[in-house]
């Protein structure tokens, strides 16, 4: 079954799942806003729930990597979920705790874990600092009234997971 827009399917996990946007959800009123990154990354804390509820489809090899039906096509969605080694399983759960409703009318991070995970996505997912993820990280730093330098992230997002109590969970983005 599909959807008449990413509108309404948020609307919809809204009423029914724990869950929110991971990220790159900043141009999300454009047209092509999903052009740079590909996908939509959702974090939840039951996976077989949000499945259902948001009617995605996937490989059944690889439940995290799926798709749902938006209006006739197809779009991708990364379906991360608390204990899958993707963050720290006590950093998920604290994500999904402290969440916000977004401007654009779905779950999104507090800018806190937005500007660490972030970090954390380039830093260990990536291992890169990607030009757009600098620009990014540099403007949320600001706003948050810390100091941002792509020499430092690590250490600076080190010293954030040690006070917090998180681990680095080894995974890596493919």
């Amino acid at each position: 079954m599909q959807w008449n827009s990413f509108d309404e399917l948020f609307e919809h996990l809204n009423n029914t799942c724990n869950y929110l946007v991971l990220r790159n959800y900043e141009n999300y009123k454009e047209d092509d806003w999903l052009k740079d990154h590909g996908d939509v990354d959702l974090l939840c804390d039951d996976i077989e729930h949000l499945y259902e509820e948001a009617r995605a489809f996937s490989n059944p090899h690889d439940h995290v990597h799926a798709s749902v039906d938006i209006a006739g096509s197809s779009k991708r969605i990364d379906i991360r979920y608390i204990g899958d080694n993707y963050y720290d399983s006590k950093w998920e759960q604290s994500m999904l705790l402290n969440r916000k409703m977004g401007p654009y009318g779905f779950y999104v991070l507090d800018m806190e874990d937005y500007y660490y995970s972030l970090c954390y996505h380039e830093v260990y997912h990536k291992k890169e600092l990607r030009d757009d993820y600098i620009v990014k990280l540099s403007s949320i730093a600001d706003d948050l009234g810390i100091s941002f330098s792509p020499e430092t992230v690590k250490a600076q997002l080190d010293s954030y997971m040690t006070d917090k109590g998180y681990i680095e969970t080894g995974y890596r983005s493919k």
